[in-house]
């Protein structure tokens, strides 16, 4: 992981900084959480080793948001979903890069993995 990709804690205040070892979210039935940033304010979760948002039986959006880390887990087990738009997803060897009005949306038992 290029740590430039992780925002220092000097950041104006426009950043989450999220700078832990791994991130972990798991879902429980019925919660919800959404991660929503807009194209001039992102919002940044950013871990050195994993990050890990598993939807579980409830339901994540992220909305103009980057993640970095080297690993990189989203989706989950369960009933429920993740949404993702207009977001960056960098792990230690791949990008995902959703523009403007594009998503991925994962339900149910379904993973997607990046390192």
């Amino acid at each position: 992981l290029n740590t430039n990709q992780c925002p220092d804690n000097q950041s104006q205040g426009k950043v989450m900084d999220e700078i832990k070892s791994s991130i972990e979210l798991h879902m429980k039935s019925g919660a919800k959480v959404s991660i929503n940033g807009d194209i001039i304010n992102r919002i940044t979760l950013c871990a050195l080793n994993i990050i890990n948002l598993n939807h579980g039986d409830g339901d994540i959006k992220l909305t103009s948001t980057n993640i970095n880390a080297d690993k990189i887990c989203t989706g989950g087990t369960g009933n429920g979903s993740t949404v993702i738009k207009n977001s960056e997803l960098r792990s230690s060897g791949t990008s995902i890069i959703l523009g403007e009005g594009c998503s991925i949306i994962i339900e149910g038992d379904a993973q997607m993995e990046q390192s």
